[in-house]
């Protein structure tokens, strides 16, 4: 029981290592508003946490086009609903945050295709909402391993299609299965953190225990 007990308070602190570091060296020239960032403590500190009142969740859409480097909107290879569908279907809801358009493995690409619906996706959504923020989403288990080059150089693709396409423009990267990827690699993790913060300037958000959090 002790040896449990002891595990769990290494978990809590190692996860509560990366919110504090993601939170303090998220730069203040940020793309992001930090006054969008949803955690705080409550009066008896951590683990224990107020969710904000922010405006980005007040209208959460979360619609997956492209998941194992595939459009999911699709039957036997012959597109069901088009993107043009979706951007307009999307639009129409005036979301204040588009959830998980693309899920990237760790072996897939970023194709022209999914960075061409994205933009179609946001360009539709913008004008109705102009302060919608999107992400892209990674399976965090799938890079916990090793010193974070692998993580690493999945980021760098994201922010090189970023730089080189100015209407791929997104908010965060949202790691699925984050605690328990931190609990295998704090190291990769955290290479993740400070590349996402400190090169790309925007949020990293995760799920937590079957919650979701943004940092």
């Amino acid at each position: 029981m002790s040896s449990l007990s002891e595990g769990m308070s290494t978990t809590w602190l190692l996860t509560m290592v990366a919110l504090v570091l993601s939170t303090l060296i998220l730069p203040a020239r940020s793309q992001f508003n930090t006054n969008d960032l949803p955690l705080t403590f409550d009066q008896r500190g951590p683990p224990y946490f107020l969710l904000n009142q922010t405006s980005m969740f007040n209208r959460v859409v979360h619609a997956r086009i492209y998941r194992n480097g595939n459009y999911t909107l699709q039957k036997g290879g012959q597109v069901v609903v088009s993107i043009q569908q979706v951007a307009k279907s999307l639009s129409m809801l005036k979301p204040t945050y588009v959830r998980g358009l693309i899920r990237l493995d760790n072996n897939d690409d970023l194709t022209p295709d999914m960075i061409r619906d994205f933009i179609t996706v946001r360009q539709a959504v913008l004008p109705g909402s102009p302060s919608c923020k999107f992400d892209i989403e990674l399976e965090a288990l799938q890079f916990s391993f090793g010193d974070g080059k692998a993580i690493k150089d999945k980021l760098q693709m994201i922010w090189a299609a970023m730089r080189s396409n100015p209407g791929f423009q997104i908010d965060a990267i949202f790691f699925d299965h984050w605690n328990q990827a931190f609990a295998d690699s704090p190291i990769a993790m955290l290479v993740a953190t400070f590349f996402i913060h400190q090169d790309m300037k925007i949020a990293l958000g995760g799920s937590l225990e079957n919650r979701k959090s943004t940092y």
